[in-house]
């Protein structure tokens, strides 16, 4: 079960940086997962947020948010690799 024992190391906006994370994650051989959270797509009570209020006003860069996550025995490695 990876999502268990796992921790984050990047939560953010930009794909730039999530793929510039997962190049050096990839290298160094340390296994990761990615999740995204699509915040015009969440759920109200009549619909999504996109369905019910349109996009207009909507900052595209902030719609998608990345989080990586990487197997808690990993994490110091990775972490040290992200923040480098």
């Amino acid at each position: 079960m990876f999502l268990l024992n796992s921790e984050s190391v990047y939560i953010g906006y930009s794909m730039e940086e999530l793929e510039r994370i997962k190049n050096l994650l990839a290298q160094e051989g340390i296994e990761y997962r990615c999740k995204v959270l699509s915040h015009s797509a969440q759920w109200g009570t009549i619909g999504t947020k996109r369905g019910t209020f349109g996009s207009a006003g909507l900052n595209q860069g902030y719609e998608k948010q990345y989080e990586l996550l990487v197997k808690s025995k990993d994490y110091e490695k990775a972490k040290r690799l992200v923040h480098k």
